[in-house]
């Protein structure tokens, strides 16, 4: 999604190159960001690292790289989880081509732009489909950049920090595609031009699901998400909708570019699901119309009825993720969270009457949890649907979440925090509640009741349980874990065996990468280092600030 400006007509000489530390191909605002420079007539190109390891690989050829280039600008878009690498990348620019300004923009800048100064001559806070503009056009006339909305800098010691300015139309002439134009891969201590290839060997899902936003902004609040602080600092709750033909345009774009492309996932933290009824039916009769792709996405429970869910099919959903996350209790009281476990336990039966394929959402290591709301969680996850798919996420404490704020404060005695840098929240701790959570998913609910009361009556050091535990954990880990993710696909294909076999790959990759967090084999878990030690006790100081450094909890050397 970005602003279209009118084109110039004449080709501008300035040259930006934006660099990707993800991990995936999943960057649609860099790309986005990207076709709008070169459609008003700036050049762009954007550098893919998603393997790069600074702790083992050779800059020389980046460095070769960057020097033919010669752009004007380097660009990082950083997420809090990308904060490492793109510093570690940022410190070795800055020292080699000390010349080139570099701007970081993205989910963390804009919540703590303060921080990422040691590494960024420019912090660009919030929404930069037309700020990106405002400073390719300024750099290019050599005019103070003082104007431009978030932009975050210092000038003569000052520090200017201009307030927000929130795109209000977000339908776009723009398309980005899986491969974009004048890309490229840094891999293995190459660089080569970013081919279909390549971008699906990194891409999740082979390069076979199309990612789309079709909106911004979430109406909830929760305190473990930072989107009630971008709402604060963008100025607007409200949810910003494209167009359905402006969206469907896009998508139309991708697959004439792409015909491999087997489904389209929507990102949006508020589907169409829970708004008004005249949108998700002009979604439904157009996108079936048009696309006729199948399709998921991930809507609020409390927001799920059997009216969109059953319209929604007829467009082409057939998979859908509900988020569980914890308790009535927690969801209520800590995470400020007003969808529990009836609107959970409504919403996966009503897809499941439909036919639809669902994989639930729960956060665990959760300190605020008693054992009664994980008891609470294991027979509501007992009671769900089956087959399902389970995604588990390890709470984390990111940057402008209320929750980082409260820890921060001493607020929170006695909880143990992570460096969210650090940190991967997909993989989560081995307790025995967390490998309750994956059996009360899969099995038969008449076989966990008996060894989740077990766990109610805090039996847990028996030796009836420890051996009831271990065999139906061999027995689900084994058999049922993956009988439940075929059968999954195959409800998401209609119930077709061939249909199921042929879309399997696809979901492979993902699927492995799901089923062996379980067991977090170091292989698997990859921890990659950034940073010298010396340099990440000063990168950590610039980060978090000296509270960070003294907190016992936040350990500097990984």
């Amino acid at each position: 999604m970005c602003q279209n400006a009118s084109l110039n007509m004449e080709s501008s000489s300035m040259k930006f190159l934006f660099i990707s530390v993800q991990k995936t191909m999943d960057v649609i605002g860099l790309k986005c960001l990207h076709y709008t420079l070169i459609a008003n007539s700036f050049k762009s190109s954007i550098l893919f690292t998603p393997a790069l390891n600074l702790a083992d690989d050779s800059l020389d050829e980046l460095g070769k790289f960057v020097d033919d280039m010669a752009p004007d600008i380097i660009g990082f878009s950083v997420m809090t989880i990308d904060v490492n690498p793109a510093a570690g990348l940022s410190m070795y620019l800055k020292e080699h081509f000390p010349g080139i300004p570099i701007i970081w923009g993205g989910h963390h800048p804009t919540v703590a732009p303060e921080t990422c100064m040691e590494y960024a001559d420019f912090v660009l806070m919030g929404e930069a489909d037309e700020a990106i503009l405002d400073i390719a056009n300024a750099l290019e006339k050599n005019q103070d950049l003082e104007s431009v909305p978030g932009l975050y800098f210092k000038k003569n010691g000052e520090t200017i920090k201009n307030d927000l300015a929130p795109v209000d139309n977000i339908d776009s002439e723009l398309t980005h595609q899986h491969v974009p134009q004048d890309c490229y891969i840094f891999e293995d201590n190459k660089i080569r031009p970013l081919d279909d290839a390549l971008s699906n060997k990194f891409d999740r899902f082979a390069g076979r699901v199309y990612n789309i936003l079709t909106s911004r902004g979430c109406p909830l609040s929760c305190t473990f998400c930072c989107n009630s602080y971008l709402k604060e600092v963008n100025g607007t709750g409200k949810i910003r909708r494209r167009s359905v033909e402006n969206f469907v345009d896009e998508i139309e774009t991708a697959i004439r570019k792409r015909p491999d492309i087997a489904y389209v996932n929507f990102l949006d933290d508020f589907f169409v699901i829970g708004s008004n009824r005249a949108y998700w039916e002009a979604f439904s009769s157009l996108y079936k119309q048009r696309v006729n792709l199948p399709f998921f996405t991930k809507p609020i429970p409390r927001f799920v009825t059997k009216e969109n869910i059953a319209s929604l099919k007829k467009a082409g959903l057939t998979w859908v993720g509900l988020g569980l996350q914890a308790s009535d209790r927690v969801n209520r009281e800590e995470f400020n969270r007003p969808s529990f476990s009836q609107h959970f336990l409504d919403a996966a039966r009503i897809c499941a009457d439909e036919k639809i394929a669902c994989y639930y959402d729960l956060i665990v290591d959760n300190p605020f949890e008693t054992k009664q709301d994980k008891v609470e969680c294991l027979r509501v996850l007992r009671d769900a649907p089956k087959p399902c798919l389970l995604s588990i996420y390890s709470l984390t404490y990111f940057p402008g979440t209320e929750l980082y704020n409260r820890v921060h404060k001493n607020k929170l005695p006695g909880v143990t925090i992570e460096d969210a840098t650090e940190k991967d929240h997909i993989f989560h701790n081995k307790s025995i509640y967390n490998h309750l959570v994956r059996l009360a998913a899969y099995l038969n609910p008449k076989m966990t009741e008996k060894i989740i009361s077990m766990y109610e009556q805090g039996q847990e050091s028996s030796l009836r349980f420890k051996v009831r535990f271990h065999i139906l954990r061999l027995f689900s880990t084994a058999f049922v874990e993956p009988l439940n993710y075929f059968l999954s696909i195959k409800l998401s294909q209609g119930g077709s065996f061939p249909k199921t076999v042929k879309v399997l790959p696809i979901f492979l990759k993902e699927g492995l990468r799901r089923y062996f967090t379980q067991f977090q084999v170091d292989f698997f878990r990859k921890k990659l280092s950034y940073l010298t030690p010396l340099k990440k006790k000063k990168h950590q100081q610039a980060l978090w600030g000296d509270h960070r450094v003294n907190d016992p909890h936040a350990p500097l050397e990984g």
